[in-house]
């Protein structure tokens, strides 16, 4: 029997899901305005502020392994679930895609130019997300032993200091093992992400503890969070105006990552999972959640052809017009793509029967 998905999960699932496409859609003004003025840190720092969502992804990636049992398979039943959950979905999304950039930007029909950007991502700016969680997948075995074996007050502590570390150095190591050798890859290896990873396996394994931990000190998770809001805000406002060069902003936005993701969680257990419930398509949008960030590229890009056609060139209207073609787009039709999918098999027995 399957078991029932937590509601504080779907919500945050959603939650990061829509924010996803936010940070797409504003990374346009973001980009296209002078740096040091009111209009460019009117949307840079909300820009700033949603860029977690990557993290929050992984970190219930790994909630989900290890709450939903997915660790007590084999390692050939796991690959195989996610070859056809994950990396399918990805493939089909990946050839919708580049037959588009090759009517519209004529991308070559190179096997090599494809399969560097199949595995790395880069054909998209979204698609990185996908080789990430791939790598994680791949040390399935290696979680499992670490987690169900070691303490996460031993393994928590360590992560965060070798994300940090990795992070950091890691390109600089490579390039100087390498003498000419540029890394401009750091963002899609996993020991980017390790810290978020791990940190949701334990939980996953004491979901329980974990959200009565959340419940009890709720008070100390919004101020943590507060203070890591002030902080994000104030290093992000320096260092983005070009203001005051910050080397460690970034190590400033990791710690507010791991904070805004524990106050949205308490948050969400906050509310009841009957109220969560009642929220029009909730369910439907998390069901869906995977192909709406896979395809909602696909809807802002055809948004900058509309504009284009349309000789709409003042930001401010051109946001409106990408947000209500992005999500009236992307969200009913990943739906109804899902539904559709979802009745498939159902059609095949029902001729199979007759």
């Amino acid at each position: 029997m399957a078991r029932k998905r937590r509601m504080e999960i779907s919500g945050l699932n959603v939650l990061f899901c829509l924010l996803v496409i936010f940070i797409h859609i504003i990374s346009y003004p973001v980009s296209a305005f002078p740096v040091n003025t009111l209009r460019y840190n009117l949307v840079m720092l909300p820009w700033r502020l949603s860029s977690f969502v990557v993290q929050g992804f992984i970190l219930l990636s790994g909630v989900k392994v290890f709450l939903n049992g997915k660790d007590k398979l084999t390692f050939g039943a796991y690959f195989k679930a996610r070859i056809s959950g994950v990396i399918v979905p990805y493939a089909v999304c990946f050839l919708i895609y580049y037959l588009c950039f090759m009517r519209v930007y004529a991308y070559p029909l190179e096997f090599g130019f494809i399969l560097k950007h199949f595995l790395l991502g880069s054909l998209v700016c979204h698609l990185y997300f996908i080789p990430i969680i791939f790598q994680f997948d791949l040390l399935f075995p290696v979680w499992k032993r670490v987690v169900n074996r070691c303490s996460p007050m031993l393994v928590i502590p360590f992560a965060i200091l070798a994300t940090q570390l990795l992070e950091g150095y890691l390109p600089q190591m490579i390039e100087t093992a390498f003498e000419g050798c540029k890394f401009p890859y750091n963002d899609r290896i996993f020991t980017t992400y390790l810290s978020y990873w791990l940190i949701g396996c334990y939980i996953g394994k004491y979901y329980d503890a974990f959200c009565e931990m959340l419940k009890k000190n709720f008070t100390t998770v919004c101020v943590l969070f507060a203070i890591s809001l002030v902080a994000v805000v104030g290093f992000s406002y320096l260092a983005f105006n070009q203001l005051v060069y910050i080397p460690y902003v970034n190590t400033v936005h990791g710690i507010y990552v791991l904070f805004v993701c524990m106050f949205l969680y308490a948050l969400a257990l906050k509310i009841p999972a009957e109220k969560l419930e009642k929220i029009p398509f909730l369910q439907e949008i998390d069901g869906a959640s995977f192909y709406i960030y896979l395809y909602h590229m696909l809807t802002i890009l055809f948004a900058g052809w509309v504009l284009q056609r349309l000789g709409i060139q003042a930001e401010g209207f051109a946001f409106i017009i990408r947000s209500v073609l992005a999500y009236g787009l992307t969200l009913p039709g990943c739906i109804l793509y899902r539904k559709l999918k979802k009745r498939v098999p159902k059609l095949q027995s029902r001729k199979e029967i007759v």
